[in-house]
């Protein structure tokens, strides 16, 4: 994301909490207001001239502008290129545009409901859409005795816009997740796919397809791994990982991996499978972690055979990994605390590692 470390000020963009009296007096006074809401992200023509049709159609043009952690969370890890302060005073030096705000909602339903204007205006692809999203809107338009309307311009888009500008050249992300057993790992790497757009293999998953008899699909050796497992599945597993990597990260997806990359595993299974691809993409290795404390209740709470001898030997278990992992990775993340908050700290954390390379 482009940042410019200066103010933007302008009269026009104002809160939401001034803005409500504002409609509300309009109201009072038998004028109509409409209320447009995007990103705008590098603004264009195709965002001018919808705002200058919705003009038309009120007496008072209101446009919310979608906070930077609403567009990551919708958009994906590169969006959007330039912050929300220079985003609401790109919109707000528009002659059609009466009033911005930066929108503390994630989604426009809130907002509707809060500011209740006379005018919900999307564009005309709009129309006939059936999604969840704007269904909702429309409701909420109705709720507040409101109504939707459309504006008939070409259309044009701030995705179409970057899609031709990186010639689809953009790097996908490999993400390889590791850490001691029950530290919690796979809940905030299952979490950042969900939210980020990422594709998630796990290496548990592919473990059980190989376990399972051919005969009644039972899964065998889950927990006390036999010799043909060490010797030869696990590493099976491992190849089928970067295999499905590849497979993704050829076609553009952001991959997560999740499960314990040894230096063997990282420096020979990683080179050797994904060396077509090595400037193609970038790669974080995540290292998670907590303390022993939690690590040790975590193991006992979930009290599964597999870990029996990891508890019996439990401080040479938590040292060993501990000094041999975290001088090999780009991140170490703490698994303590709240799950979705931890979710976003790393992802955090992607972005600037990517943004230290380019």
């Amino acid at each position: 994301m482009y940042s410019l470390m200066i103010e933007f000020p302008s009269p026009k963009i104002i809160s939401v909490k001034k803005l409500i009296e504002i409609v509300k007096t309009a109201k009072e006074q038998g004028k109509t207001s409409g209320l447009c809401v995007g990103s705008y992200d590098l603004l264009h023509p195709g965002h001018m001239t919808h705002f200058e049709s919705a003009k038309k159609q009120c007496d008072i043009l209101i446009v919310a502008v979608t906070a930077d952690s609403f567009v990551k969370k919708r958009k994906g890890l590169n969006r959007p290129i330039i912050e929300e302060k220079p985003r609401a005073y790109a919109v707000s030096q528009l002659i059609s545009v009466d009033y911005v705000i930066i929108s503390p909602y994630e989604r426009a339903t809130e907002l509707i409901l809060e500011l209740k204007p006379s005018y919900y205006i999307k564009g005309s692809d709009y129309i006939n859409k059936k999604t969840p999203g704007i269904t909702a809107e429309r409701q909420a338009i109705k709720k507040v005795h409101g109504e939707m309307k459309y504006t008939f311009n070409e259309k044009l888009s701030t995705s179409s816009i970057i899609k031709k500008i990186k010639h689809d050249q953009q790097k996908p992300i490999l993400l390889i997740g590791s850490g001691m057993a029950a530290v919690g790992k796979s809940s905030i790497l299952k979490e950042v796919a969900k939210k980020y757009s990422f594709i998630y293999i796990d290496k548990d998953a592919l473990n059980e397809s190989y376990l399972r008899d051919i005969q009644n699909g039972k899964l065998t050796d889950k927990d006390a791994p036999s010799n043909f497992y060490k010797e030869h599945i696990k590493y099976q597993t491992y190849h089928a990982m970067l295999s499905l990597a590849a497979i993704n990260l050829l076609t553009g997806k952001n991959v997560i991996l999740d499960g314990y990359f040894s230096n063997k595993f990282q420096l020979n299974f990683m080179k050797n499978e994904l060396k077509s691809l090595s400037k193609k993409y970038h790669i974080i290795r995540v290292y998670f972690t907590c303390s022993k404390a939690v690590l040790f209740n975590r193991m006992n709470k979930r009290n599964l055979p597999r870990d029996i001898d990891k508890i019996k030997t439990f401080e040479s278990y938590y040292q060993k990994h501990t000094k041999n992992s975290l001088i090999k990775y780009d991140i170490i993340q703490n698994t303590e605390g709240n799950i979705e908050t931890n979710a976003d700290s790393l992802y955090h954390d992607i972005i600037k590692r990517i943004s230290e390379e380019s």
